[in-house]
């Protein structure tokens, strides 16, 4: 899986700006204190997500020091309290 991701094709000829779209192509992902963040394609079988470290609920997201934004393409997300979600290193956004 890889969190980078490109921005969507620019809205209309003349707008130039830039919009980021999730296509789930990264399946549902499920962020807890105890097993960190993980990732599953049928709701059923769960895997840990490569590169994605988990510190006492501090997830991080791999990412490049100052580099683009991190997309993280997830059909459905679910945060258990007590989390939080960050990218690695500084960058422009998450």
């Amino acid at each position: 899986m890889s969190v980078f991701r490109h921005p969507a094709a620019a809205l209309g000829s003349n707008s130039g700006l830039r919009n980021w779209f999730g296509d789930g192509s990264d399946g549902d992902l499920r962020l807890t204190v105890a097993a960190g963040a993980e990732q599953s394609f049928d709701g059923v079988s769960w895997s840990p997500m490569p590169g994605w470290t988990n510190t006492a609920g501090l997830i991080t997201v791999p990412s490049v020091q100052d580099g683009d934004m991190v997309v993280v393409n997830a059909r459905n997300l679910t945060v258990e309290a007590g989390v939080t979600l960050t990218t690695a290193n500084r960058c422009r956004g998450l």
